[in-house]
């Protein structure tokens, strides 16, 4: 994924303002941005708060940062990178609730761009989705994960 998306980012958004901030994990491996300038990385910040108060929309995979993403309801695409069968039911059960979901890198992109194009409806959509981790639904959500 470090390899290929960056890439990819890079030459579909070159000729824009759009900025790419690349949060690397701990354990992942280091992105290849080359030169690219609309990417930047940053490593093993455990304080995302403030880079979430910036972010306009997000390119995620399903971990924690899914989950703050969502609480901090930035509009977002959920990239699965691994077709493991265990993923392919959480997709399913995601993309059912309106996520915006893909395991392929083209239909990513894809779906970002609409993302950025539909910034209104994405809000809306953003907000919808980030009312199932209310108080009221988090422990119904959270078994329903648990049981994917």
């Amino acid at each position: 994924m470090g390899e290929k998306l960056p890439k990819l980012l890079h030459s579909e958004f070159k000729n824009t303002k759009i900025k790419f901030v690349w949060i690397k994990g701990p354990f992942a491996k280091a992105p290849k941005v080359y030169n690219f300038k609309n990417i930047k990385v940053i490593k093993n910040k455990l304080d995302l708060s403030r880079i979430y108060s910036e972010v306009d929309f997000a390119y995620v995979v399903f971990g924690v940062t899914f989950f703050e993403v969502l609480n901090n309801k930035i509009p977002h695409v959920l990239f699965f990178h691994k077709s493991k069968i265990e993923n392919l039911h959480l997709m399913k059960t995601l993309k059912e609730l309106k996520f915006n979901v893909s395991s392929n890198y083209g239909d990513s992109i894809f779906r970002l761009k609409n993302l950025i194009k539909n910034e209104t409806k994405s809000k809306i959509q953003i907000t919808k989705l980030h009312k199932l981790l209310c108080f009221n639904n988090r422990k119904k959500i959270i078994k329903n994960f648990l049981e994917i």
